[in-house]
């Protein structure tokens, strides 16, 4: 198993993908599907193989300005280390990601990934 790191660059893992809707997301995995919401579904849609463990951590702390320090680092990687266990999230550093030329084109189902809809509530933006 990879070592997470603060230049790991999580993503959802083959298999794994979005659905449900804006209002209610899911991530479906092989043996089922997770509801997302509040801090979970905050982590999740940085998870998209762009930001690195610390690029998330910084958006995070940006956005829940009144947690305690080192309390979301904390969090966070908590939370990604127990879904890269049971393989909903996988991670590697930037040549790893290099190396695998992550391409995600729209399914065919017309499904736009959650990461590319726009949420008045969470600004990926920046």
């Amino acid at each position: 198993m990879a070592e997470l790191t603060d230049a790991s660059i999580p993503r959802l893992a083959t298999g794994c993908r979005w659905g449900g809707t804006l209002e209610a997301p899911v991530v479906l995995f092989p043996e089922g599907a997770i509801k997302v919401e509040g801090t979970s579904r905050a982590i999740m849609e940085l998870c998209a193989g762009q930001l690195t463990l610390l690029q998330i951590v910084q958006k995070l702390e940006q956005q829940f300005i009144l947690a305690p320090p080192g309390k979301i680092r904390a969090d966070v990687i908590a939370f990604i280390e127990q879904l890269h266990a049971k393989r909903i999230i996988d991670y590697g550093d930037a040549a790893d990601e290099a190396q695998l030329k992550i391409d995600s084109p729209r399914p065919e189902n017309g499904n736009v990934p959650l990461t590319e809809r726009r949420d008045p509530k969470i600004d990926l933006s920046s």
